[in-house]
């Protein structure tokens, strides 16, 4: 149980998860099906891979979102390159999701 702690605890404090709690908040898609968003949080027991090489990074990790309709388990891919952050993909279940 430390260790999904350990893991819980770096995915919550990575730049990329600031970026993912950004892009979702301001996704009209997301707020559609939860309704209001509550709460956006790292699966406490979900995925959290993150890869580096020279200044590019990539971040697979599942996020729970909590509204006040119902909550979403989503699997996200980001990438940083050029030191800016990109979605590559959101999904929910085996829906591919567009956050715009």
């Amino acid at each position: 149980m430390t260790l999904y702690a350990l893991v819980y605890f770096m995915a919550i404090r990575s730049d990329a998860f600031k970026f993912i709690v950004q892009e979702i908040g301001n996704s009209q898609t997301i707020r559609t099906q939860v309704g209001d968003i509550k709460k956006i949080r790292p699966s406490f027991l979900g995925v959290f891979d993150r890869k580096t090489a020279d200044s590019d990074e990539w971040v697979s990790m599942m996020v729970d979102v909590s509204g006040q309709k119902t909550t979403l388990e989503l699997q996200v891919k980001a990438k940083k390159e050029n030191g800016a952050w990109l979605l590559q993909s959101v999904k929910s279940g085996d829906q591919k999701l567009d956050l715009n």
